[in-house]
């Protein structure tokens, strides 16, 4: 008894690393030898355990083979579990954070398709371990990882979708519509609820959903997100962001994609049109705002 407690300390604290991710997987190695230790002292004190000796097992044949089993499985989930999955809203300022996580992965590793009608083409999507695009949550709901998103001021967002609409319709008309997922014509007057549909696991292109059902699915769906983010608090979403995926936050947070054309003046009866349209967007904005600092900034402030 006094050698296996050696062995199972000696063992634990040999594969603890200052290295995130290898800790989380040592620890789960180190819980599962644990557990299956305990469980084996049970087995050689039960005096009605005879069925345990049929044939050639003995109760430390079972407990190792049950201890090789479950650590292999306990490691399966958590590569899983370390894919990182960036469901990037258009105009959410999610260029940014593509520029980040990207540089701690590498090339190989990388999704290379960040929009929606390429992955549901791709069939060795499990070889990937970050995900980052417009991709819809309902088409990669099946897909297990640790999720992050940032969300934007909806009337902020149909506004920024109408000034790049202006900036790079002159040169690639096609370009807005195809790749942004924005309907046909002036966001103005067309863009609705945007980012519950993004967030929602019913398929946006299903017009058939109600909008009270795609919101009532993203507050559920971001109630389990790793993270979620506000575009207007980027420069410290970011870092903590880093922070929590174990790998140091940049220096500065870079903003990239920006619309550079000038803002214009907006009537207050457009805005209220746009409001009234956005009123699903609005309701999760406000949802996902205080998930962010109830549960992402108020926390990382208590941690430091």
């Amino acid at each position: 008894m006094q050698k296996r407690r050696i062995f199972r300390k000696s063992f634990s604290y040999s594969l603890f690393t200052k290295d995130p991710p290898i800790l989380a997987s040592n620890l789960l190695i180190t819980h599962t030898f644990e557990y299956f230790d305990k469980m084996y002292r049970k087995i050689i004190n039960c005096k009605k355990n005879r069925w345990l000796y049929v044939g050639k097992f003995k109760p430390r044949d079972i407990y190792m083979r049950l201890l090789i089993f479950s650590t292999l499985l306990c490691l399966g989930k958590l590569l899983a579990h370390e894919r990182v999955i960036f469901h990037h809203i258009p105009k959410t300022g999610g260029m940014t954070i593509q520029k980040i996580i990207n540089s701690y992965y590498p090339k190989e590793k990388i999704c290379p398709d960040a929009r929606y009608f390429q992955i549901d083409k791709r069939t060795d999507i499990e070889k990937f371990t970050l995900f980052r695009g417009h991709f819809f949550y309902s088409q990669l709901k099946f897909l297990p990882g640790k999720r992050i998103t940032f969300l934007r001021d909806p009337i902020q967002l149909v506004l920024s979708a109408s000034r790049y609409k202006e900036q790079v319709f002159a040169h690639k008309p096609r370009l807005f519509s195809k790749f942004h997922f924005f309907p046909p014509g002036d966001p103005l007057e067309t863009l609705t609820n945007h980012q519950c549909h993004f967030l929602s696991s019913f398929d946006p292109r299903n017009k058939k959903i109600p909008d009270r059902q795609h919101l009532e699915s993203a507050k559920q769906n971001l109630n389990n997100f790793f993270f979620v983010g506000i575009t207007e608090d980027m420069d410290a979403g970011a870092p903590i962001l880093c922070k929590m995926l174990g790998y140091p936050a940049p220096e500065t947070v870079p903003h990239i994609n920006q619309t550079h054309s000038p803002k214009k003046e907006y009537s207050q009866k457009l805005l209220r049109k746009i409001r009234k349209r956005n009123w699903a967007d609005i309701e999760l904005y406000n949802y996902a705002k205080k998930l962010y600092i109830e549960k992402f900034k108020k926390t990382n402030q208590e941690t430091r």
